[in-house]
């Protein structure tokens, strides 16, 4: 009799191929609905992994190298990019604010899920993620010749400053400040705009005003510099996910 009890507690082990505790439909070999404690644990100095989660919640192992500056995997898997400008943006009246456009290509990894608003005023990024943008701002000049080639004008200067759009919770936006090379004041020269934000569960935006002015300046109109060449400087924004 106890033999047969015995192969009969065998028997149901192995029939059940995967154990759930607080679930009575398990997904994996075994399937914790709760909180898991451990009363003691060994420490180790020779580690090569930990334990992580996913967003399926299944514990996962990673090379502890990769948290170090041997692994790459930090950098592969994060979102790097950079949107250049196309075309120059004409800013029409002094001291006004206007959105900036982002009508360049996105390039650089894990990018499919970044994109520009049909309106080319908005950086749409994914759900729950950390991001720092930095533009390098251009200044053309306050008007562009029919003929094309180079600008004609007054010396002034371009301000600028990213803003958290919806679904982005601002952490830190800077201002920034670009001035043609004949600008009269002393002012520094350049400064970059840069945003560091997260986004929710929906994903989020930003977008980056601008505006022109400086005491020679006029108010006919000035000019956000468009693509950059070889030959002249221009306008673009570096994506980086934390």
């Amino acid at each position: 009799m106890k033999k047969i009890f015995l192969i009969f507690i065998l028997f149901s082990i192995n029939s059940f191929s995967q154990v759930g505790v607080n679930t009575s439909s398990p997904q994996t070999a075994l399937d914790v609905e709760g909180n898991m404690r451990i009363a003691t644990t060994e420490e180790s100095t020779t580690a090569e992994y930990v334990l992580t989660v996913d967003d399926n919640q299944i514990v996962k192992k990673i090379p502890i190298t990769t948290f170090g500056s041997g692994g790459t995997d930090v950098v592969d898997s994060r979102i790097y990019a950079i949107i250049p400008k196309n075309t120059a943006q004409y800013f029409q009246t002094n001291g006004t604010n206007y959105n900036v456009t982002f009508d360049g290509t996105i390039t650089g990894i894990n990018i499919s899920n970044i994109s520009v608003s049909s309106d080319q005023t908005s950086i749409n990024f994914p759900a729950n993620k950390a991001f720092k943008v930095t533009g390098m701002i251009g200044v053309k000049g306050k008007t562009v010749p029919s003929s094309g080639g180079a600008t004609s004008g007054n010396p002034g200067y371009i301000t600028s400053k990213f803003v958290a759009g919806t679904g982005a919770t601002l952490v830190i936006s800077t201002q920034g400040y670009s001035e043609s090379s004949t600008e009269r004041y002393d002012d520094g020269g350049v400064t970059n705009p840069i945003i560091i934000f997260t986004t929710g569960d929906s994903g989020g935006s930003i977008q980056l005003s601008a505006r022109f002015a400086g005491g020679s300046a006029g108010t006919t109109g000035y000019y956000l510099a468009g693509q950059p060449t070889d030959s002249s400087i221009g306008t673009y924004f570096i994506i980086e996910e934390l």
